[in-house]
This record gives C-alpha cells, structure tokens and sequence, in this order.
C-alpha cells in the first residue's frame, strides 16, 4: 500500500491523468482552492497512467513546489484504479477522495463529501 507522507491528513485526494495535459493545472488549482476553504489537512496523489503528452512534467513541476502533492508516473497505461484495491488506503480517521483528471468530478464538491463524511464517521 502507498503510503503518501509522514504528516497526518484529514483528506486524501487520488487523481489519475491519462493525456490531460490541458487539465492539469486547472485541476490542481480548483482543488487547492477548494481545499484551502475547506481548512482540514490534505494530500493529493496525482496518477500519471502511462500519458504521451506533457502531463506527467506538469504533475512533477506542481508536486515540486507544493509539498501536499505527490506525483506518480506509471510506465503504461493501466486504466489506473486508485482506490483501496488500486494500492492506496487511507490512514484510520483519513477521508479518501478519488476523482478523474478530466474536471468530470467537479472539486467544489469535495466540502459536501467532507461534511457527510464527518457526520457518519464522528457518531
């Protein structure tokens, strides 16, 4: 199992690109504003599923300069699944986010998950 970092995230964010270079960025800016108002602790592992294009340099320049951001680089595609059974489980206490890198999930609905997330798993 990954193990992303040694600090203690309340959110684990999974994404896999696949040749997204043009969502790169957007992605990563939508959810690190997000995030920030969300104001619990988080970590984003971005998947580079075997891309051609310049997705996997975009993810490595991000994950160089933000140090929430951890940037994976598969050698070929394997329609990576980035759950528990794709390798990546959250700590105890640890909300696990997986959306596409292709803004099909929209970001600005990760509050919704974290407060529905909190109520269950605070009874």
């Amino acid at each position: 199992m990954l193990g992303v970092s040694s600090c203690c995230a309340e959110i684990l964010l999974v994404v896999p690109f696949h040749n997204e270079e043009e969502n790169v960025t957007a992605l990563y800016d939508r959810v690190k504003l997000v995030m920030e108002h969300v104001g619990e602790s988080f970590e984003m592992v971005f998947v580079d599923d075997g891309s051609n294009d310049r997705t996997c340099r975009l993810l490595e320049e991000i994950a160089a300069v933000d140090s929430r951001v951890l940037a994976i680089k598969l050698r070929r595609k394997l329609r990576a699944n980035v759950g528990p059974g794709g390798g990546v489980r959250p700590r105890a206490g640890e909300m696990l986010v997986s959306m596409d890198g292709d803004l099909q999930h929209a970001p600005e609905e990760i509050p919704t998950f974290w407060r529905s997330w909190r109520r269950v798993t605070t009874w």
